[in-house]
This record gives structure tokens, sequence and C-alpha cells, in this order.
């Protein structure tokens, strides 16, 4: 297919939301794609566009495979939580890629990418906001990236490199701006938004935690933070460390939309409170 519209769509409730195959000058736009296998599964096309999606509850979010030119800018990618495909975005074996302003949260893996390399071809992730998933960004030694002005919000893990090429192949700064961290130690005492010390990535306290997903769970306990703090000091050289030396104390990327439960929640104290009021105004009335 050539030169096609995707718009305004609800998809659910069977394998494929959308898939691609060949196809060129594509734009998927403003679609609802939920409760399914993949949300949208493209392959050997070009030039497509991925923009203002709500993609939630699949196995995988956006697979993206042997694909060049493609731009995935403002969706919400929610809650792709399959224990063997969880991915928010997989990227494999793709060139010319931009991933601006997302949201990619409460999955197994925020991104995954294998087969990028910026030398050969743009491949820029910017301002997306990875948050609350496993592991938030998942890099192969074949994966060399830019990262830059993305909030990487209470991932389990933040950034795994499963291969020693991994660590250093990808650049986490882009005209002047790293990232921001919900793990940054830092400080920032001058208040103008960047870290004043760089921020480290990866440890093989947190490779124990990808490599056994059923010991994610002590994550939060006082081993784990006794052991990562031991390593820190005692690190033989054996991690694969990924280093932002420009982190950001503020975020640029778009925040996290409310759960239904939240929502729920609020409207439920709104109506308490309203309640709460009308009891009020009939007692005063009655002492009077």
């Amino acid at each position: 297919t050539e030169s096609t519209l995707i718009r305004g769509n609800d998809i659910s409730s069977m394998r494929d939301g959308i898939y691609l195959s060949y196809a060129r000058e594509t734009l998927v736009d403003d679609n609802r794609i939920h409760d399914l296998r993949y949300g949208l599964h493209a392959m050997f096309g070009s030039d497509l566009m991925i923009f203002d999606n709500e993609v939630a509850r699949n196995a995988s979010g956006l697979v993206l495979m042997n694909t060049a030119d493609l731009e995935a800018a403002r969706n919400r990618i929610i809650g792709n939580r399959s224990d063997a495909t969880g991915y928010g975005i997989l990227l494999k074996d793709t060139a010319g890629i931009r991933l601006v302003e997302n949201v990619i949260a409460r999955g197994q893996v925020g991104i995954r990418v294998e087969g990028v390399d910026r030398a050969l071809a743009r491949a820029d992730v910017l301002a997306n906001r990875i948050a609350g998933n496993a592991v938030g960004v998942q890099l192969f030694p074949s994966a060399r990236l830019v990262f830059s002005r993305n909030t990487f919000d209470g991932n389990l893990v933040q950034v795994d490199t499963p291969g020693a090429a991994a660590a250093n192949g990808s650049d986490w700064i882009k005209t002047g701006m790293g990232n921001e961290w919900s793990t940054y130690t830092g400080y920032d005492l001058d208040g103008d938004g960047i870290g004043d010390i760089a921020h480290t990535e990866g440890s093989s306290a947190q490779r124990l935690l990808t490599a056994s997903p059923e010991l994610r769970v002590l994550r939060t306990s006082l081993a784990y933070a006794l052991l990562a703090r031991a390593e820190r000091w005692w690190d033989v050289g054996r991690s694969q460390r990924i280093v932002d030396r420009i982190p950001l104390t503020r975020s640029l990327a778009p925040g996290l939309a409310p759960s239904p439960r939240t929502t729920t929640d609020a409207v439920a104290f709104g109506a308490l409170g309203l309640a709460l009021v009308g009891a009020l105004a009939a007692a005063a009335r009655s002492s009077r």
C-alpha cells in the first residue's frame, strides 16, 4: 500500500490491531488500539508516521521491524504487559527513527531496540516519558541511538544493556541536554534544571533483576539497597554502565495520564465532598 491514512478507529479483540507490510507513506493517527496481541505491527515499509494514538493493554504496543524513516509521536502506550512480549515499542532492524513525546508506561519493557545505528541514519528518542515499566529501555549491542530530554520515572530497571557493547553505543545528550532520572542522586545548586554531577545507570544488581524476574519483588528491600550501595564502592568494572553527563532535574516530557482507578477515585471523593457540604449546609439551616 502507498499514501494511506488510518484515522479515528477503535480496534480491539483480534490478533494485530493494525498490520502494515511493505507500506509506504502511511499515517496512523488518532486511533484507540487495545486488548490485542500487537497494537501496531509494521514490517518492510518506509515513511511511517504514528501520531496521537492510544495503545493500551496489548501483548505488545508498537512492533516496528525492517522499516525505514518512521516517526512515532505523542502516543500513549500503556499497560502492554505480556511476560514474553510486553514491549511498549519494539525496534528491530530499523533506520531513520524518531520517537518524540510519547508516554510509554506500565509495561514489561518500555522500549526494546536491536539493529538500530545512529551512525547510519537518524535514531532519536526525544522527550518521552518512560514510566513504571519493569525495564525502561533495553538496548542490545546492535542498538546505538540518541536519548535526550526523556523522563525515566520509576522503572524497576531504568536501562538494561545485555551485552558489553550496548553500554557505550548510545549517546545520552543532544543539544546540550541529557535526560531526567527518578533515580538521580545528585543536586542542582543553581536551580537551572540541569544536575551538577553526572548520572550513572546500570549495575550487576540491576542485571540480576532483569535476568531473574522472580527476584523483582526484592527491588525495594533493604538487602537490595545494601547490595547496590556496596557495589557502588566495590564494583570491579564488570558492570555495563551508561553515563548521562548532563542530567535534567526538571521534566520536559508529557505527563502520565491518570489511570481509570485514579479518575474513578477522584469522582468518588468529589461526590463525597459535595455530600459533606450539603450535610453541613442542612445542619446550619436547622440550627437557626
